[in-house]
């Protein structure tokens, strides 16, 4: 079986070029896998099912058209309050924050990444906040021309926060990364939320439900710009493939 795992797209309408680059991306490659994964920030901001936007509109009518891919999304930093609405528009099944997947002998443990970052206790404390269902609800019930104006104040509040802010808060934490492997029985971890894709090997070993221990190995995904990465997994092959927005691949 192969899965596809993608995050940190932001689309927007200042960048027609990724949205085109994901249409062409979804037609072509993921016709080839079994399941596509998006881990999260699929747009760079989200204030409610009821927006009709055409590119959400546009996005979620070609994914729902992609019918043979199992579709399956998390929600990231950027795009938290997409509901069910959405989903059922777009033909995605919505995951929890943290899920799993089999993967051959391994399992994975995916998640968006940003409850990673345990060193930044202000956005630690920031997203228990907004993930809040109570106030979740209360901002939903607002005005759409409310909810914009709030959206674009805190879009361009955490643009000049993280300017300036130390690398090392907004890293992972290698600590909490194989706590939840560990507690998940996931020798596999896939994230998004950093923009820096890599693969990072630990010197520990997982146990698995088959009763097997196996080395623990992490992969990140990477925004989509020009170019951008994203994970592979056929079986127990995983892979950190290198594209671009024109559809070249590499490995």
């Amino acid at each position: 079986m192969r899965r596809i795992f993608i995050g940190d797209l932001h689309l927007q309408d200042e960048r027609p070029d990724i949205t085109e680059g994901f249409i062409r991306f979804i037609r072509e490659e993921c016709l080839r896998c079994d399941e596509l994964y998006i881990l999260g920030d699929l747009f760079e901001a989200w204030i409610g099912d009821d927006e009709r936007a055409d590119l959400s509109e546009r996005v979620a009518w070609e994914l729902q058209r992609l019918r043979r891919p199992g579709k399956f999304f998390i929600r990231g930093n950027r795009d938290f309050l997409i509901g069910k609405d959405f989903c059922a528009l777009a033909g995605l099944t919505l995951l929890p924050d943290i899920s799993e997947v089999r993967l051959g002998r391994s399992s994975a443990v995916i998640l968006h990444g940003d409850l990673l970052c345990t060193a930044d206790k202000k956005y630690q404390k920031y997203r228990r906040t907004v993930s809040n269902p109570f106030l979740q609800k209360c901002f939903l019930a607002l005005p759409l021309s409310i909810r914009k104006r709030i959206a674009s104040g805190m879009r361009k509040k955490s643009r000049s926060e993280n300017s300036v802010k130390p690398l090392e808060l907004m890293e992972v934490s290698d600590s909490e990364v194989l706590r939840i492997m560990t507690a998940r029985q996931c020798s596999v971890m896939i994230h998004g939320h950093t923009h820096r894709p890599l693969i990072r090997d630990y010197n520990t070993e997982i146990f698995q439900a088959n009763s097997l221990y196996l080395p623990a190995r992490r992969y990140v995904v990477g925004a989509w710009d020009k170019e951008f990465k994203y994970v592979r997994a056929d079986g127990d092959e995983v892979k950190l493939i290198t594209a671009r927005l024109d559809g070249r691949y590499a490995l």
